[in-house]
């Protein structure tokens, strides 16, 4: 990883890692509709913060990844109500998302002082 790129983009690596290898341990008949859209989430916050690192509007960028992962995180709320995904798994899962969700939100606080700053 790159020295100069943020730390929620390991975090976000982790976190998808840890995902993929469960998604097969789903049910089959959730893995192709609640596991992907978990998957496509997770995946859609990657590319977010991705873009979020050039100047642009970061900040529309950092909501969208800050979307995503909330998506994610309810998903497997669904997966762990209906027995698909077990409650121990889900501990660990959500000891991965809440630092991205910390780590998010402080960027965003961030980026809109420097917004504030240089208006």
């Amino acid at each position: 990883m790159n020295d100069n790129q943020p730390p929620v983009i390991k975090s976000l690596h982790d976190l998808i890692v840890a995902w993929v290898r469960h998604v097969e341990h789903v049910p089959r008949m959730h893995r192709h509709t609640l596991g992907a859209r978990i998957t496509e989430s997770l995946l859609d916050a990657q590319m977010h913060v991705f873009r979020a690192q050039p100047l642009g509007n970061r900040l529309e960028k950092i909501e969208a990844a800050q979307a995503s992962i909330t998506l994610a995180k309810y998903t497997l709320r669904v997966l762990v109500d209906i027995k698909a995904l077990p409650v121990k798994k889900m501990a660990h899962l959500a000891s991965l998302l809440v630092p991205i969700e910390k780590q998010l939100s402080g960027w965003k606080k961030q980026v809109v002082k420097d917004a504030s700053l240089s208006a």
